[in-house]
């Protein structure tokens, strides 16, 4: 037993009253007091129902050069070289819907449909943000046309400012569609630019067409193949067709043929019932 177990029983045997039996609980020697035992919770059965949050999806990563405020989009289709089709890849301050929705791109203009370089303003925006290429917009003042069309502005993935691009490029000109100017300095800089290259609608005009060559000269003719002159009518003789007044030929029929006749290039007047004027030229026989 420990000093401290022996101190304690003395005190305790002191405390007691005479003519009580003093009760001593000896504590055994060497063992340790435990603790008494914590009581294990029963599960419940019943299991909350978690909701997940859903994942927001992330947005890419704005490329340099394209400003703050732009949303991204992704590209449709092509109609023109100023209007095309985007779908906003989630709503935003610039497109409240994430359908489709038809773009005219502001302060540029380019060939109608028919008119000169208007396949090739469709090939240049279809270069610059075909279907599927992923572009952010920006509004200006007015938001559409009125036609229902989104007015905006268009960068690429590589920062490159499409409505920019096809005025450098000279498939668009510049104008200014009040009151959304706030880039048509720099268009009108890109302008300049393009006609002092001579690039696309600035090109310098072709050269007109060669002039049609001269008519060739009728060939001389040999010597000895002249043409004869009208045969005159010699004096007297049979009856003469009237048809041919500056010769004396029988009237038809028989038909006679100009191998048949001893006259060449002679007057003919209709009817020419022997044809021996076979391109109405007024006479007969030429070759003969």
């Amino acid at each position: 037993m420990t000093l401290i177990a022996v101190l304690a029983v003395v005190t305790l045997v002191a405390l007691v009253s005479p003519d009580q039996e003093p009760v001593v609980t000896t504590p055994a020697v060497g063992t340790p007091d435990r603790p008494s035992p914590t009581p294990t919770a029963t599960p419940t059965s019943s299991t909350p129902t978690v909701t997940p949050t859903p994942t927001p999806a992330p947005t890419p990563d704005v490329p340099p050069g394209v400003p703050a405020g732009a949303q991204v989009a992704r590209v449709v289709d092509v109609a023109d070289g100023d209007t095309l089709t985007i779908a906003a890849a989630a709503t935003g301050a610039v497109l409240s819907t994430s359908d489709p929705v038809r773009v005219r791109l502001l302060q540029i203009d380019t060939p109608e449909q028919g008119e000169p370089l208007s396949d090739e303003a469709t090939a240049g925006l279809v270069a610059l943000a075909g279907p599927g290429t992923t572009v952010w917009a920006l509004r200006d003042q007015d938001p559409r046309d009125r036609y229902g069309r989104e007015l905006l502005y268009l960068w690429t993935g590589d920062g490159t400012f499409v409505n920019e691009e096809m005025v450098l490029s000279g498939l668009a000109t510049a104008v200014l569609y009040e009151p959304n100017d706030r880039y048509i300095d720099q268009m009108h800089a890109a302008q300049d630019r393009a006609r002092s290259a001579g690039l696309g609608l600035w090109a310098p005009p072709p050269p007109p067409p060669p002039p049609p060559p001269e008519p060739a000269a009728d060939p001389e003719p040999a010597p000895g193949t002249a043409p004869q002159p009208l045969v005159q009518a010699p004096q007297g003789g049979g009856p003469c067709d009237p048809s041919y007044p500056g010769v004396c030929i029988p009237p038809h029929p028989p038909d006679l043929d100009c191998d048949e006749i001893e006259y060449g290039r002679f007057e003919v007047r209709q009817p020419d019932p022997h044809g021996f004027d076979r391109d109405k030229d007024g006479v007969g026989c030429e070759s003969g």
